[in-house]
């Protein structure tokens, strides 16, 4: 299956997917984890259950299906708050070790 990039999965409701990235952050909930991916394009959410331990700015691969969020969890904030990955499985292709600052992609204000 051919990668698809995160910019283009708001297209892709209801199809299986591939996607490769940066995991973003992780909020880890016990059988049920939240972690947002990123590349080159964008970010989204990404939800799976019995994940392995995954830690941030660590590259990973994903195999998923896009899905409609819940309506009341709709993020406008980013161009793909209206859909989520549900993860069938996650393959780490580089672990990272915790970083010892914030590695976000918040802009910096100069001004």
């Amino acid at each position: 299956m051919k990668r698809t990039l995160i910019g283009d999965t708001s297209e892709a409701l209801s199809k299986a997917i591939v996607l490769e990235g940066w995991v973003h952050t992780v909020r880890d909930h016990g059988k049920l984890t939240f972690f947002d991916l990123r590349d080159r394009t964008g970010i989204v959410q990404c939800i799976g259950q019995n994940l392995p331990k995954l830690s941030t700015e660590s590259a990973v691969r994903v195999f998923g299906t896009v899905a409609a969020r819940p309506e009341k969890l709709i993020n406008l904030e980013i161009p793909t708050g209206k859909i989520e990955i549900q993860v069938e499985r996650v393959e780490i292709l580089h672990a990272s070790h915790e970083m010892p600052f914030d590695m976000g992609m918040k802009e910096l204000n100069l001004e």
